[in-house]
């Protein structure tokens, strides 16, 4: 579009130079035939023969020439502009096409550039696709070849596994007739056995009973020691609560006794009448054994302290006694069972009759009930280690 246009401008350009040399060309002319005619009239003038008359008629006919001239010279100029004109026209209308043409390109090429990146997305997509498409293959490929050799190896295991079956089924015939043959043996020694193992039942059963005689007498004497364990805790339970409560009076003495010294080092008559007062307040405070509290001159911020460490020490010595004598319970309560187990082991029983069996399993459950009721049983609710206080 741009070179149609620069082509255009020059064209006009040229044409503007032409007719202005034109015009210059024509009316130079002219001038040089004016100025020849008038030469020659003043030839003419000169003469004697020549009159006004002539002279006029010489100038109007200069004139008219002139005016056929210049008329002549309008109408050319004007069929050349005319021709310029429409030489214009055309290539106007030349550019408007080539204009018009260009635009038609322009929409043309953005098409052709969005069908270009549709298409170059699409090839790009199925580029991708392809190489999906090549990477699944070979995938297949390979689980096709992992898969035939796994058939392959199957193959080989069922023969394997048939010949194995075969072998099995003989093995299996074999082991037939040999059950059969120990059946019949079974059934030959049961009826020797049977009366052995009656009379091992009974004394299997007399054992159990005397075992059970013995863990109930350990019940009994668990129970029994562990009720004055829980007496003996409850006393300590009470002991501790009346300690305590001299242990609040004695705080409650002790910041009453340091206010007042407080007061007496603010004040100096309160300390002189302190020192001047009556042997009462000298006294102090004192402990009694009943747990009431009475005026004796005892420190006791100190006294606290170790009335505390006392009582821990009777505390841990009471527990570790209480520990001794329960460790010793239960090892000779596992004595016993491991005793009654292993009777109960050594003798041979492989075919035990239902009493004997219900007769076992009774002793062995009250020997598990005692051991876990009776020595695993926890301390009374009112039975606390000192910490918790």
């Amino acid at each position: 579009m741009s070179a149609w246009r620069a082509r255009y401008d020059a064209l006009q350009e040229q044409n503007l130079f032409l007719e202005k040399e034109l015009e210059s060309g024509k009316r130079e002319e002219k001038l040089r035939e004016m100025q020849k005619q008038m030469a020659v009239w003043e030839n003419k003038s000169s003469e004697p023969d020549m009159g006004e008359q002539k002279e006029k008629k010489l100038r109007l006919e200069v004139s008219k020439n002139l005016i056929a001239a210049l008329q002549e010279e309008n109408r050319s100029q004007a069929s050349q502009i005319e021709s310029l004109e429409e030489s214009l026209g055309i290539w106007q209308e030349r550019c408007d096409q080539a204009e018009h043409l260009v635009e038609e390109l322009r929409k043309k090429l953005a098409e052709n550039h969005v069908q270009v990146e549709e298409t170059r997305r699409v090839i790009i997509r199925e580029m991708e696709r392809m190489k999906e498409y090549t990477a699944s293959h070979e995938a297949l490929q390979d689980r096709k070849q992992s898969l035939e050799m796994e058939v392959e190896a199957k193959t080989r295991e069922c023969v394997e596994l048939q010949a194995r079956w075969q072998r099995a089924e003989e093995e299996r015939d074999k082991c037939r007739k040999e059950i059969q043959s120990l059946k019949d043996l079974l059934r030959e020694s049961t009826a020797g056995e049977t009366a052995a193992l009656q009379e091992s039942g009974q004394r299997l059963v007399q054992a159990a009973q005397a075992q059970r005689e013995q863990l109930i007498v350990i019940a009994k004497q668990l129970e029994e020691h562990v009720s004055w364990v829980n007496a003996v805790c409850q006393e300590q339970w009470q002991e501790l609560g009346t300690l305590t409560g001299t242990l609040i009076e004695a705080g409650e003495w002790t910041e009453r006794a340091q206010a007042i010294c407080l007061k007496a080092q603010v004040n100096p008559e309160i300390q002189e009448n302190m020192e001047m007062g009556s042997p009462k307040e000298e006294k102090g405070v004192e402990w009694q054994e009943k747990g009431t509290m009475t005026t004796e001159p005892p420190e006791i911020e100190e006294s606290v302290p170790t009335i505390v460490i006392r009582l821990e020490r009777e505390w841990k010595r009471w527990n570790e006694q209480y520990a001794i004598e329960l460790n010793s319970l239960r090892e000779r309560v596992e004595e016993l069972s491991r005793r009654s187990a292993v009777e109960v082991t050594t003798t041979p029983s492989p075919v035990q009759p239902k009493g004997v069996k219900g007769e076992k399993v009774v002793a062995v459950q009250n020997s598990e009930e005692v051991r876990g009721s009776d020595i695993n049983a926890p301390l009374q609710p009112g039975v606390l280690p000192l910490s918790g206080i």
